[in-house]
């Protein structure tokens, strides 16, 4: 009787550390799964602040240009760059050797 408790302590720990041995093995699984989500919120986070970033100076220069849309200077100037116009009498030459 006291070979089969034996048998039956030994059965019983070898079962016990195979159970351990899997719940480990996926606990490991998991905090693989979990680290690579944490690496791609990483890099998901950089780019949306990049994005940010560019939509900060973006702003920023939209906000500098409404300030200045009272001042015939700058009007003057936008009109000249963006929409090709001219003061009368003045004459435009325009480069064709490219």
């Amino acid at each position: 009787m006291a070979e089969q408790a034996k048998k039956g302590k030994k059965r019983t720990s070898f079962l016990t550390m195979l159970v351990i041995a899997i719940l480990i093995a996926l606990v490991g699984v998991q905090l693989i799964h979990l680290r690579s989500q944490i690496d791609d919120a990483r890099s998901q986070l950089t780019a949306l602040q990049s994005d940010l970033d560019t939509a900060k100076q973006e702003n920023d220069a939209l906000a500098s240009a409404l300030e200045k849309a009272d001042d015939p200077e700058f009007l003057q100037e936008l009109a000249r760059d963006q929409l090709g116009y001219v003061t009368p009498g003045e004459k435009t030459f325009y480069d064709v050797s490219n």
